[in-house]
């Protein structure tokens, strides 16, 4: 159980290897009600604006919804992590088609004039990404309640792929078999570094305690000590960069209901 224990000291708190992605290029042939695109824009406030974005972001929003947006979008701000100077809007459900639709309706309501001339005075970067879910292997439990997202970022060295892939398959089989507690999204993101994160959703800062048995335990109850110490050397080892923020979810500045 040391060999286990310091390669969870390793890869650090949480659950770092947590998911099977097997291709994920599929996806993007699979037309249903409900696409598996997130539009997903992050915008870092100017020092001393963050009053002032808070206001014109939830003026924003309730602009865009009397103006006919057929999108609806969630913000979400960073309370724990390295970077809390930033704010996650979010529209989930798309197929690539409703981008040209979006894009229409920016274009024949101005809104990005809109948003220039109330938000961008406030904002001191932006980035903007295309985030795929990976639904055939993400276990999310639909709940209500969820307040706070722990959110792992990873990024793997450059052609370590098969290599990941590979330890990502054993570690999310032995969470099944061990009947592992939580829910989970895996989604990949496009543009920019790429790399892919992993989602819980918590009613609470108390839901955050790791479960008893906890990850470690699992995988090493199904896959035996060694070959689970095994498996989180070769996950970890394929790493350039982990990274875990909690969100908190914003309703106030999010598209009115």
């Amino acid at each position: 159980m040391k060999t286990i224990k310091a390669i969870r000291a390793r890869c650090g708190s949480l659950w770092l290897a947590l998911v099977l992605l097997a291709a994920w290029l599929p996806l993007l042939a699979q037309e249903g009600e409900r696409g598996p695109l997130t539009d997903t824009w992050i915008l870092w406030t100017r020092d001393g604006h963050q009053t002032q974005i808070e206001a014109a972001l939830r003026a924003h929003a309730a602009w865009r919804k009397q103006a006919g947006e057929p999108r609806t979008w969630e913000i979400y701000q960073p309370v724990i992590g390295a970077d809390l100077g930033h704010y996650v809007i979010r529209s989930e459900g798309h197929h690539w088609k409703d981008f040209d639709a979006a894009a229409a309706w920016a274009q024949s309501s101005r809104a990005d004039e809109v948003y220039f001339r109330d938000v961008g005075p406030h904002v001191a970067r932006v980035e903007h990404y295309v985030v795929m879910d990976d639904v055939a292997h993400s276990r999310w439990i639909e709940r209500d309640d969820y307040r706070y997202f722990g959110v792992t970022r990873f990024a793997p060295r450059p052609g370590t792929r098969p290599q990941v892939l590979e330890a990502m398959g054993r570690i999310h089989k032995a969470l099944a078999d061990g009947g592992w507690p939580r829910g989970y999204a895996i989604l990949w993101t496009m543009g920019g570094a790429g790399g892919f994160t992993v989602v819980e959703g918590f009613a609470s800062y108390a839901e955050m305690a790791e479960p008893e048995p906890d990850f470690v335990q699992t995988l090493g109850k199904a896959l035996g000590e060694q070959a689970a110490a095994d498996t989180l050397r070769q996950f970890a080892s394929a790493m350039e960069r982990i990274d875990y923020t909690v969100y908190v979810h914003r309703p106030d500045l999010s598209t009115p209901r």
